[in-house]
């Protein structure tokens, strides 16, 4: 109950900081939000990121890309780096 109280907490910062904090600020604590959670919903914080400041461009959806890839990697790699169990 305390860890999802966490998770929550720290989702619902990131979400204040996607929309309105600087970059460098959003980007650490995502990735700390993907090693410790491993969560998916933060591709769809990052969708609605690209989606808000990214209409006008023609560009890609880079927050989306780069947090995909991320999590892509860090679930890939979380087995070979910890041990669940033994």
């Amino acid at each position: 109950m305390k860890n999802n109280i966490y998770r929550i907490l720290l989702f619902l910062i990131l979400i204040f900081i996607g929309l309105s904090g600087p970059v460098w600020l959003f980007i650490l604590g995502a990735a700390l939000y993907i090693i410790v959670y491993t969560g998916v919903e933060i591709i769809f914080l990052a969708l609605a990121i690209d989606a808000y400041f990214g209409y006008a461009s023609g560009g890609y959806y880079i927050y989306t890309i780069i947090t995909a890839a991320g999590l892509y990697i860090v679930q890939w790699a979380k087995p070979h780096i910890w041990v669940y169990n033994q």
